[in-house]
């Protein structure tokens, strides 16, 4: 409620209309700062921010300066019941500890997991890392993505397809969502998958096709 309904204060005058503007200038700035603000201090954001830097120091070499810090008990307490401390320390240690794998070019999540991929086999000797890869990467740092896919999920489960299973509405969803994976499947494959799938299919494609 206003100020002057409620009290009985008087309206709020401006002499010019300089001052009317930069009162709302005033007032933008300080809601864009309080939204930066509370987007950036998010519990979820902190914890992927100091889980992508223990992964790089242990990358860079620099995992005994890591491990003296806070950030690693930080996130196992975090991953309290996914992860074993003890193991992903000592395989921290060994990834920081090998020429082969230290590399100081690495800056992201993105380049750690291709800097694994290329160990082959080896990668399982690292299983509390990947454990760690894998949580890092499935953190809702915002609701942005939730909310894409409940806007999808409203174009897809129309009133005329009111009827359709939750399996089947989960595979169109996925294939709506990661639409530049889907963009690149090859159709004549899918087709024929289809018709092996079901041996009354490849009755009656196999005539038509002969």
């Amino acid at each position: 409620m206003s100020r002057r309904i409620d009290s009985g204060a008087d309206s709020t005058t401006y002499n010019e209309p300089v001052d009317y503007f930069r009162r709302i200038y005033f007032q933008f700035v300080d809601y864009t700062v309080g939204c930066v603000t509370d987007r950036f201090n998010q519990r979820g954001f902190d914890i992927y921010t100091k889980t992508e830097c223990l992964m790089l120091n242990a990358f860079h070499g620099n995992w005994t300066e890591a491990a003296s810090g806070t950030e690693f008990d930080e996130v196992t307490q975090h991953f309290h019941g996914d992860l074993d401390s003890v193991k992903l320390k000592i395989q921290m240690e060994m990834l920081s500890s090998s020429p082969s794998i230290v590399d100081a070019s690495i800056v992201n999540v993105d380049q750690v997991i291709d800097k694994l991929l290329s160990l082959g086999d080896a990668v399982k000797l690292f299983t509390e890392v990947t454990k760690l890869i894998r949580l890092c990467l499935t953190i809702p740092v915002s609701s942005a993505t939730a909310e894409r896919s409940f806007s999808a999920l409203r174009r897809l489960k129309t009133f005329t397809r009111s009827t359709m299973n939750a399996s089947r509405l989960t595979h169109l969803a996925l294939l709506h969502v990661h639409q530049d994976r889907t963009d690149k499947l090859d159709l004549n494959d899918l087709c024929k998958t289809f018709v092996k799938s079901n041996e009354r299919r490849q009755t009656i494609f196999c005539k038509h096709a002969a």
